[in-house]
């Protein structure tokens, strides 16, 4: 899923993160399950790594000035990361994704109770049997405890000079 121009995350087939340093294209692909990570150049694969650690560095050149991209996971059980690119342990560019979820609406947060209080009413004048209630409350159940998540990006600010 692209989040940004720039920023593209999936827990299954992991993210990429490009950035264009002085019309050179670096592109840092990253997978969460089976832990690689590879900084191209231009199309070309300058460093690659497994990593399972909460943060990771590569280290390359591009027209002979160091750089460098680090990968840090912020809060693990939340899936917040950031990445950044270096040059010459100067910041110039990041971004910062996070695994959010989507704030339940009044409509959502109210159902479970006013299809708990007409279950309660129905089955107290033997409309409903006890299997139908308890049916419709496992369903609801399920309803109001899916909740949807998806990532957002935010991009960090180079700082002014």
């Amino acid at each position: 899923m692209r989040l940004h121009d720039n920023v593209g995350m999936s827990l299954s087939k992991g993210g990429f993160f490009d950035f264009d340093m002085d019309g050179t294209k670096i592109n840092f692909k990253v997978s969460p399950v089976s832990g690689d990570e590879q900084v191209s150049i231009n199309g070309e694969v300058v460093s690659s790594d497994r990593n399972y650690k909460l943060k990771s560095s590569h280290l390359f050149e591009v027209h002979k000035v160091p750089c460098r991209i680090e990968l840090e996971s912020l809060d693990p059980l939340k899936g917040n990361l950031e990445c950044r690119l270096y040059r010459d342990d100067r910041f110039l560019s990041g971004y910062t994704l996070s695994y959010e979820k989507k704030k339940r609406s009044l409509l959502r947060k109210a159902t479970p109770l006013v299809g708990g209080v007409m279950l309660g009413v129905l089955y107290s004048i033997d409309v409903f049997s006890i299997w139908i209630v308890v049916l419709a409350v496992l369903i609801g159940a399920v309803y109001t405890t899916k909740t949807t998540r998806h990532w957002s990006c935010k991009e960090l600010a180079a700082p002014s000079i």
